[in-house]
């Protein structure tokens, strides 16, 4: 009777907290239900973290999709639990930091949609239940970058959503190829990989595909442009929780530990060790701290990526290599979750809640630097461990990298605390309460999650609180004296330590090199070609509109479905009937 219990128990415990924050998202479509779906958005982030904090035995669901299984391992629990902390911190913060009331039912609806896919994919243990999961999560998130409803937010948008398209499909392609292998559980995945005659293909279109969603280089396009554009609370779970589902996909679908990919691996190093520094050179010259916030992200994924490098290169070091992601990952997600949050807080009056202000972004950014006492120390600890697995002279490299990134990062991090904003008093609508809050929450979960939870769960692998390291300190001191100096000997009209770079990198040449193309085409086109095209597009698709006069019908219907209560109900009916389809 006891087990019977208990595993009913399980099923009801996995889909309902799923459940939660999806049935808030459709009350936020209804009138009589936005203002409690509103209200008890933040309280939807409790269950996942009493699920990773006391999980309960695997749910099985036959009847769901194409047969669905959740669980946790101990990779999936410590991602749930720094997830959930950053979806309900900035749900609370959203509350106080969005004023017009429409906007802020708009913008839970796609909250609330993209933490149910980023809470899903974590729980699921089925390839099935990730791949849809995560592709909630990517297009839901499309609502928040383009919240404002400027140009800014809609040219991000843009890009976004041609990057995630990219990616989908390459996924669907790679899923496809590892579904006929056999298995759908991921915990069996790696094996059967490993030894496929497909397997480079399936690592290509693996690292690739999730690539775009860990901000991979040179995948990154939408990043800086997207976070800033976003409102703080957004691009708070955009940095801090959903570009970790990218690195978790990588945990779950590639073969690491089964056997040496060297090809793959060093691609991955590569890249890794160019988005570390590249991303800290393009930080150093933006002005707008959300865009400096960007690129470190960038920078800090590139790490994960050269450790990922690492796990293909190296199989028998995979088990620290793990532990070492797992870290990062919480201790990166929490730290930029906060600075994100901070960003909104500037407007802080009075002497005591200014020195709260910067105090509250000083340990994040410590922490992200690897300062003593912090979870960057431990996580970056871990890294370097790694060099005992990696021959001569290639860890000395390694280790001086890793040492150098460090520096790189505290230079970064003294520009984001020396810009104006941080300076200046009275700028912006002062934090509310609920930010306040917020900010409290996700910072002193942070401390109770690297001091006294995550430890106990990692110590097999050696991995204890932070403590003191006098390296680390010197590193942190020689990073913030050079950036103080930088910063000191800048001009006084310019706020950044390099000449100003606009948000893109790639994407401006990418840009460049279309417009370049365009122009050579209409120069030296063959203009019959031209001509041809656009009649034929006028007969297929101006013809009929002329013929019926459909002008007006087409100009309501768009008006209609610019309305995000319409594309919202929309999209939720589109996800009700593709799940009806592989239910049946």
């Amino acid at each position: 009777m006891d087990s019977l219990m208990g595993a009913l128990y399980s099923q009801v415990v996995w889909l309902a907290v799923l459940a939660f924050p999806l049935l808030l998202a459709g009350g936020c479509l209804s009138r009589w239900g936005r203002s409690w779906a509103v209200a008890a958005a933040p309280w939807s982030a409790l269950p996942p973290i009493a699920l990773a904090l006391w999980p309960p035995e695997a749910g099985n669901y036959p009847w769901l999709l194409l047969g669905s299984t959740f669980g946790l391992d101990l990779t999936g629990r410590i991602f749930l639990l720094f997830t959930a902390l950053a979806w309900g911190a900035a749900a609370l913060y959203a509350r106080g930091y969005l004023v017009n009331q429409a906007r802020l039912q708009s913008f839970f609806f796609f909250f609330l949609l993209a933490m149910t896919g980023n809470l899903g994919l974590i729980m699921a243990a089925d390839m099935a239940g990730f791949y849809l999961f995560f592709a909630l999560m990517t297009f839901a998130a499309y609502g928040l970058v383009v919240h404002e409803r400027d140009s800014e937010a809609r040219q991000a948008g843009k890009v976004y959503l041609v990057m995630a398209v990219l990616g989908e499909v390459l996924l669907i392609a790679g899923l496809m190829l590892i579904a006929a292998e056999g298995t759908m559980r991921l915990s069996e995945l790696a094996p059967r990989i490993a030894v496929s005659p497909h397997r480079h293909l399936i690592l290509g279109l693996i690292l690739v595909g999730f690539g775009v969603k860990a901000g991979c280089f040179p995948l990154h396009l939408w990043l800086p442009l997207a976070h800033p554009a976003a409102p703080t609370p957004a691009s708070a779970v955009l940095s801090g929780a959903m570009i970790k589902a990218g690195l978790l996909a990588w945990l779950r679908f590639l073969p690491l530990g089964e056997g040496a990919f060297p090809a793959w691996g060093m691609v991955c190093l590569v890249a890794g060790l160019i988005a570390a520094f590249g991303g800290v050179a393009l930080g150093l010259a933006q002005s707008q701290a959300k865009t400096v916030l960007a690129y470190s992200s960038i920078s800090q994924m590139g790490l994960m990526t050269g450790a990922v490098g690492l796990g293909l290169l190296f199989p028998a070091a995979w088990p620290m290599v793990l532990a070492a992601l797992c870290l990062y990952a919480l201790h990166h997600g929490l730290a930029k979750t906060a600075l994100f949050l901070g960003v909104g807080m500037a407007g802080a009056e009075g002497v005591w809640a200014r020195a709260a202000f910067l105090a509250g972004l000083l340990l994040p950014a410590l922490s992200l630097a690897g300062a003593p006492l912090t979870s960057g120390l431990v996580a970056k600890k871990l890294l370097g461990d790694l060099a005992a697995f990696i021959p001569a002279p290639w860890a000395e490299i390694f280790a001086g990298l890793l040492a150098g990134s460090a520096v790189a990062t505290t230079i970064l991090m003294a520009h984001l605390l020396l810009l104006p904003w941080t300076q200046k008093t009275g700028k912006g609508s002062p934090p509310t309460g609920r930010q306040w809050l917020a900010w409290i929450v996700v910072q002193l979960g942070g401390l109770i999650m690297v001091w006294m939870i995550v430890p106990g769960w990692l110590a097999p692998w050696g991995v204890k609180a932070p403590g003191w390291s006098g390296e680390a300190a010197v590193t942190v001191l020689v990073g913030g004296a050079l950036g103080g100096l930088l910063w000191r000997g800048a001009k006084k009209s310019r706020s950044s330590l390099l000449p100003p770079l606009p948000a893109g990198d790639v994407l401006l040449l990418l840009y460049a090199l279309g417009r370049g193309a365009r122009q050579a085409w209409d120069r030296y086109g063959d203009p019959v070609v031209t001509h041809l095209v656009r009649a034929y597009l006028t007969f297929v698709w101006q013809g009929p509109i002329e013929l019926f006069g459909l002008h007006a019908l087409l100009a309501t219907s768009e008006k209609g479905l610019l309305r995000w209560r319409v594309s919202g109900g929309l999209f939720l009916l589109l996800i009700l009937i593709f799940t009806a389809i592989l239910l049946c």
